[in-house]
C-alpha cells in the first residue's frame, strides 16, 4: 500500500480509482483490506505544517490526491466498505491528532494546552468526557511520575503548581477530527461498482 500511495503522490494526480477486491491479503477480508487502506492514505499524506516557515512549507507541498474511488464487485459489499472507511477516517483522524499533539514542541504543547485541547474535545464529541485532575487526585491514583514531569515542564513554576492544581489530563481520544489535515485536502472516499 505504502508503494501505491508514494507513486499517487510523485504522480500529482488528483483523483485515484482502487478496484479493493483485488487486494489478496493472508488472514484478511474486504472490509478490514478498506479500513487498513483508508488509514495508510491519512497515514502517508500527513503533513505537520504549523511551526515551518514559509520556504519550508512551499517545499513541503500537500499531495494533490482529493478523491479516491474504491471499486466493489458486489453490490452487498457496499455498506460494509463504507463501514470500513467511516472506521478507517475516525481511527487514522484519532492517530494524527495524537501525532500533531506530539509534534508541538513541549512549551507549547504543556499539560494546560492539552487539558484545553481535551476540554474543547469533550465539547465536539457528546461520546467523549474527559477529566481534568489536580494534585491531590493525582498523587491518591499513584500518578507522582507524572505529576513530577509536569512539574518540571516550562509552562509553570512549582509554585504556580500550588496555586493552580487543576492543569494535568487523563483521557484518551478516539475518532476526533484532525482539522488542520482536514484543512490541507485530505482525500475523500467513495465506493463504486464494478
Amino acid at each position: 500500500l505504502i508503494q501505491i500511495i508514494t507513486q499517487l503522490k510523485q504522480t500529482g494526480a488528483k483523483d485515484a480509482v482502487i478496484a479493493i477486491d483485488d487486494f489478496a491479503v493472508a488472514d484478511s477480508d474486504l472490509s478490514r483490506n478498506a479500513r487498513q487502506l483508508v488509514e495508510c492514505f491519512a497515514h502517508q499524506l500527513y503533513r505537520f505544517q504549523v511551526l515551518k516557515s514559509k520556504a519550508e512549507q512551499a517545499k513541503d507541498k500537500p499531495p494533490a490526491l482529493q478523491k479516491i474511488t474504491l471499486l466493489v464487485q458486489q453490490r452487498q459489499s457496499v455498506a460494509t466498505v463504507q463501514t470500513a472507511i467511516d472506521q478507517g477516517q475516525a481511527i487514522a483522524k484519532g492517530k494524527n491528532l495524537a501525532r500533531t499533539l506530539g509534534n508541538w514542541p513541549g512549551n507549547l504543547c504543556h499539560p494546560a494546552y492539552l487539558a484545553h485541547e481535551a476540554k474543547n474535545l469533550a465539547k465536539q464529541h457528546s461520546k467523549l468526557t474527559t477529566q481534568v485532575l489536580g494534585e491531590k487526585q493525582m498523587r491518591a491514583l499513584g500518578m507522582n511520575a507524572l505529576w513530577f514531569v509536569w512539574l518540571g515542564g516550562a509552562d509553570v513554576s512549582p509554585k504556580a503548581a500550588n496555586n493552580n492544581r487543576s492543569q494535568a489530563v487523563l483521557g484518551r481520544c478516539c475518532s476526533i477530527m484532525d482539522w488542520t489535515a482536514l484543512k490541507r485536502g485530505s482525500p475523500r472516499f467513495r465506493i463504486l461498482l464494478r
